[in-house]
C-alpha cells in the first residue's frame, strides 16, 4: 500500500475500465442512450440507459432503468446507489444487482451521483452528494407510473458510501421510499476519522479498516476534520439523523471487512431504540458490500417485499448462468475500491509534499 503512486492509479483505472467493459459486454451490450434487451437466467429484461434526473447535460446525474419485458401493473422497484468512498465509482458497478432484481420481476433505477472527483475535497461534496441522491429518489417517485411502478412499492438500496447516502436520504421519512437497505454503510463518521495517532477509533484492531480509514476519506468528503466542524459530522452521520419516520431498514455487514461491524450495529441499535422495523444481517468474513451479494441478496429481497406489501420473489440461484456476470461485477467493485484507496494515498502524499 505504501508504494502506491499516480502511475499505479492510472494502471488501476485502466484495469477497472477494461473489466467494466467486459461486464457491460456480457450483460448490457448496446449503444449509450439506447433501450436494449438483456438476457438473464429467467428471460429477457429491458434496459434504458442514461436517463437524466437532473440537468440533461450532466452525466453525473443520470440513471439506468432496468425492468421486466412485461412488468406487472404496479410493480415494485429498487433505487440502487453505488459505492466508492464518496470519491468515485459509477452505477455500472451495480449492473449485476440491477440484473438480478429485474430478473425477479422488479423495476430498478440504477443511479449515478457526483463525487469528490467532480466536486473537490474542500467541502463542495457535502451535502451535494446526498442532495443528488435525494433528487434521484424524488425523480423516481414522480415518474414511477411512467415505468409501471406503484409509488407505494419503492425501496432504496445503497452499497458502502452509497448506503451512507441512502440512509441519510431516507432518514426523515419524507423521501417517498417505503423500505431501505444499506450494505457496509459508514454510519458514524466520527468513529471512522483518524485521531491523533491516525488510527480510527472505530476500527478496534481491524486491519482492513485501519488501512482504509487512516486515509482522509471522510475529511475529503466533508471538507474538514471533526475538530474543525463537529456539527457537520453529526449532520452527516446516519446514526445521528435517523428518526421514528425512517422506513423499515435492512442492514448488512461482514464481520471483518473495511467498514467495521460496529458501524452496522450502531445504526441497528439507533433504529431499534426509535421503534423502527430493522433487521441486521451479519455476513461472516471480510467481503465488502456487493462482494457478498450471494450471501445477502436472498435475505434482503424477502425483507423488502414484505415491507412493501408485494409477493416475495423467487430466490436467485447463484450457481446458475447469472453467476459469471455477478462475479465480473464484484471484481470490478473490488478494483474500484482499490482505485479509491490509491487516489487517497496519492492525494495524501501530495499534501505532505506541499508542506504546511
Amino acid at each position: 500500500m505504501s508504494s502506491v503512486g499516480m502511475g499505479d492509479v492510472r494502471r488501476w483505472a485502466a484495469m477497472i475500465g477494461a473489466l467494466a467493459g467486459v461486464t457491460a459486454a456480457t450483460a448490457t451490450a448496446g449503444a449509450q442512450g439506447s433501450t436494449m434487451l438483456v438476457r438473464t437466467d429467467r428471460g429477457q429484461v429491458v434496459v434504458e440507459r442514461d436517463v437524466p434526473y437532473g440537468a440533461p447535460d450532466d452525466p453525473a446525474r443520470q440513471l439506468d432503468v432496468w425492468r421486466p419485458v412485461e412488468p406487472a401493473e404496479g410493480s415494485p422497484a429498487l433505487v440502487l446507489v453505488h459505492g466508492g468512498a464518496w470519491a468515485g465509482g459509477t452505477r455500472a458497478e451495480e449492473d449485476a444487482r440491477a440484473r438480478l432484481a429485474s430478473s425477479q420481476g422488479w423495476t430498478v433505477f440504477n443511479v449515478d451521483y457526483p463525487t469528490t472527483a467532480q466536486l473537490g475535497t474542500g467541502g463542495g461534496a457535502w451535502p451535494a452528494e446526498v442532495d443528488a441522491v435525494r433528487s434521484a429518489v424524488t425523480w423516481v417517485v414522480e415518474h414511477a407510473p411512467d415505468h409501471g411502478v406503484d409509488r407505494d412499492h419503492i425501496a432504496l438500496v445503497g452499497m458502502s458510501a452509497g448506503g451512507h447516502l441512502a440512509a441519510l436520504a431516507a432518514a426523515d421519512g419524507t423521501s417517498g421510499v417505503r423500505a431501505l437497505a444499506v450494505w457496509s454503510a459508514p454510519t458514524d463518521l466520527v468513529a471512522l476519522t483518524p485521531d491523533g495517532s491516525e488510527s480510527p477509533p472505530g476500527c478496534a484492531g481491524n486491519t482492513a479498516c485501519e488501512k482504509v480509514w487512516s486515509m482522509p476519506l471522510v475529511a475529503d468528503f466533508l471538507g474538514c476534520t471533526p475538530q474543525q466542524c463537529p456539527e457537520r459530522y453529526r449532520s452527516a452521520s446516519p446514526v445521528e439523523q435517523v428518526t421514528r419516520a425512517t422506513p423499515p431498514t435492512f442492514i448488512a455487514n461482514a464481520t471483518n471487512e473495511m467498514v467495521p461491524m460496529s458501524q452496522a450495529q450502531s445504526l441497528h441499535d439507533a433504529l431499534e431504540r426509535l421503534g423502527v422495523d430493522v433487521h441486521l444481517r451479519v455476513v461472516p468474513g471480510s467481503a465488502h458490500a456487493s462482494a457478498y451479494t450471494p450471501s445477502a441478496w436472498n435475505d434482503m429481497m424477502p425483507f423488502l417485499a414484505s415491507r412493501l406489501g408485494v409477493p416475495e420473489p423467487e430466490p436467485i440461484d447463484f450457481t446458475g448462468r447469472d453467476r459469471r456476470a455477478l462475479l465480473l461485477a464484484v471484481a470490478a467493485a473490488v478494483l474500484s475500491t482499490a482505485l479509491v484507496i490509491a487516489i487517497a494515498i496519492a492525494r495524501r502524499r501530495s499534501h505532505r509534499g506541499a508542506g504546511p
